[in-house]
């Protein structure tokens, strides 16, 4: 998920009291997710994402450029946009930021052992060689947006279990009805992930913040990629601060996480317009 906020400029961001600060606030969902359209054929990629979040804020922001935020994937999208088009970007708001479109970049990235990497390969292999056959794909899928899995996986990645509510769980169900949902998701996670942040970071000049959820599952804080942005990078990079949050893979909303989240935000945006 991406966001884009705005003063007279924007800036992709998703909390409320930006624009409660006379901020313009965009919400973007990325091709193939959410309520955004998924069509039939197309080629997912961190790439392909960048290049239509450039354009919205040509669009919708001018030349003046946007703040951009992002989670998880729409964090590593917005890096990728701060890097080809830097013209279009003020800042970086990353939140648990991800290191590839999917977890294929174990399988080439410097973190990963050798032994990891052939494990990790042949079991993306034989992944990539099942959900080639459109009845396991369908199978997968079913399975996977069932109410009681999205569930179950919400529960493992927010700290506070009251925010896995019904309308959270009906957000991802909806848009899984979509007639292209299973190719997108199929797409999507065996695709190409993408460059990992570190081989490019030090083309990237704007100001960063970074926050990130302590008990994340998904880019644990003390480990892989977690250890690379909250301590490698604020320890080395200019113009790089660090939020530390109580919460999962979705700081921005999890819980009382979200509300602190929210004024770290709104107070860093501050400082810079």
């Amino acid at each position: 998920m991406c966001s884009l906020c705005v003063e007279e400029w924007a800036c992709l961001v998703l909390t409320p009291c930006c624009s409660e600060r006379g901020f313009r606030v965009f919400g973007v969902d990325l091709l193939g997710f959410g309520l955004s359209d998924k069509p039939a054929g197309t080629t997912y990629s961190i790439g392909l994402w960048a290049e239509l979040v450039k354009d919205f804020i040509a669009e919708f922001a001018g030349p003046k450029g946007a703040y951009v935020m992002g989670n998880s994937i729409g964090s590593l999208v917005c890096c990728t946009v701060a890097r080809d088009s830097p013209a279009s970007v003020r800042g970086l708001i990353l939140c648990n930021c991800a290191a590839g479109m999917n977890n294929k970049f174990i399988t080439t990235d410097k973190r990963t052992p050798p032994a990891g990497k052939l494990v990790f390969g042949a079991i993306f292999g034989l992944l990539d060689i099942l959900l080639s056959i459109d009845v396991f794909a369908n199978f997968f899928f079913d399975k996977v947006k069932s109410p009681e899995t999205v569930t179950k996986v919400l529960q493992g990645v927010y700290v506070d279990q009251a925010s896995v509510d019904a309308d959270l769980v009906k957000s991802i169900l909806d848009p899984a009805e979509h007639p292209n949902a299973c190719e997108a998701f199929v797409k999507i996670l065996t695709g190409d992930p993408g460059t990992t942040p570190d081989k490019f970071m030090h083309e990237i000049k704007q100001p960063m913040l970074l926050i990130w959820g302590d008990e994340d599952p998904f880019t644990p804080i003390d480990a892989g990629y977690g250890i690379y942005f909250t301590q490698e990078l604020v320890g080395t990079r200019a113009n790089t601060e660090l939020k530390v949050v109580n919460a999962g893979h979705c700081p921005q909303d999890d819980g009382a996480a979200g509300l602190d989240v929210s004024s770290a935000v709104s107070s860093w945006l501050a400082e810079r317009t």
